[in-house]
């Protein structure tokens, strides 16, 4: 229970701002690796 208050308080101090960042950066990754693996089997196929 210790835990969880310990958490909870964490959770309260971390503003959504922060979070909102950085499911966009890891969502702007994961969307380059997507585009650059496309991109690389679109040149293979051409060439």
């Amino acid at each position: 229970m210790v835990i969880l208050s310990i958490a909870e308080h964490f959770i309260s101090l971390s503003t959504f701002e922060e979070f909102k960042a950085i499911a966009q950066a890891s969502n702007l990754l994961s969307f380059y690796l997507k585009y650059h693996l496309l991109n690389t089997l679109l040149l293979k196929s051409t060439v």
